[in-house]
């Protein structure tokens, strides 16, 4: 048994088992939307595993868009009911030269290989090893991580090189504070409101320009945003976007995607209708949760195991297993008809 961990906001972990891989986001269980709290710096999201089953974990790789918070505690992991501790290297700070930095998480007596994975990377894990292709260009873009706010990959085969950091290219980050003035907040993640808003206004009736070098864009201090401002600001944000992707390209014929930003419609129909690629690849879980995967990709690479099958890590419902009688469904609705359905209410206890 394989277990990949995404630290942060989206608190996650994937299992890879032999053919079968189950994704679990805290979210669901909690219903604290994104999941970021003060759990989200621990190893809780494994306290429900029973001594026999973490006995059983071949290798736990992780990753966080700040893993220098667990430095600074020194690899302390610990929930309220374990102590876990990491003891191994770090991925140095500002300076990503490496992919995967390895050690061991200590639980019970137990000793469980680890390794951290650059953020971005366990996001190109995420998508090209998931994608039909065999060979192709891959980008990150997304609200920051540990080494900028996105990157640039190639993927070949089993092999994923790193291109290019984002350092300054603050496409995502942008996005996430002009949502905040759009609503007059400081805090919380507005994005997917703003995007939707942006289809009822007109780029052409504001007076704003937010594209600046190319591939950044610029922060209004006032708090004036009218409906065309968010439809220009959309629409600068998809040419920033388009525009690193065509700096980047190289002869590959195939664009994976990964990161927050491309849970944003718009940009991805301008990606897929750009013509720079003949196919557009975006996971389904191309948020911060899709690096759980990434990262048991990356442990299934490195301890020579085989992956999974892609049409088994393509399948968007990876989370707890319902069995639905399909056939009894449809046989339900045939017979009410026009009546309609009644489900019975139980009363609390």
């Amino acid at each position: 048994m394989i277990l990949g961990i995404n630290f942060n906001h989206d608190y996650a972990y994937t299992i890879i088992e032999g053919d079968k891989v189950y994704l679990r986001e805290e979210e669901r269980h909690s219903r604290l939307r994104y999941h970021f709290n003060e759990t989200s710096y621990t190893l809780s999201i494994l306290d429900d595993f029973s001594i026999e089953e973490l006995k059983k974990i071949e290798a736990i790789y992780m990753a966080s868009p700040r893993i220098f918070f667990v430095e600074r505690k020194f690899g302390d992991l610990s929930s309220a009911k374990r102590e876990y501790t990491y003891e191994g290297e770090y991925l140095g700070k500002y300076d990503y030269k490496k992919l995967a930095t390895y050690g061991k998480i200590n639980v019970e007596g137990i000793e469980i290989p680890a390794a951290w994975v650059l953020h971005h990377y366990s996001h190109a894990a995420s998508t090209f090893w998931t994608s039909p292709y065999n060979q192709a260009d891959i980008m990150i873009l997304d609200g920051g991580g540990d080494c900028g706010y996105g990157a640039w990959f190639t993927g070949k085969g089993m092999d994923i090189t790193l291109h290019d950091q984002y350092v300054k290219v603050m496409l995502g980050l942008s996005y996430t504070n002009f949502s905040q003035k759009v609503y007059g907040v400081s805090s919380g993640m507005y994005e997917s409101k703003v995007m939707a808003i942006a289809s009822y206004g007109d780029k052409n009736l504001s007076q704003r320009q937010y594209l600046r070098d190319g591939n950044s864009l610029n922060a209004f201090p006032d708090k004036k945003i009218s409906i065309h401002d968010i439809a220009r600001f959309q629409y600068d944000f998809e040419q920033g976007a388009l525009n690193l992707a065509k700096k980047g390209k190289s002869d590959n014929e195939y664009l994976c995607c990964a990161g927050g930003c491309f849970l944003n419609v718009g940009l991805n129909r301008v990606f897929a209708d750009s013509g720079l690629y003949k196919g557009v690849f975006v996971p389904p879980y191309t948020g911060d949760m899709g690096t759980s995967l990434g990262c048991a990709l990356v442990a299934c690479k490195d301890l020579g195991k085989p992956m999974p099958p892609k049409e088994v890590l393509r399948n968007p419902f990876l989370g707890d297993k319902m069995e639905i009688d399909l056939e009894g469904v449809e046989q339900m609705i045939q017979q009410a008809g026009d009546t309609p359905i009644v489900v019975e209410k139980r009363q609390p206890k």
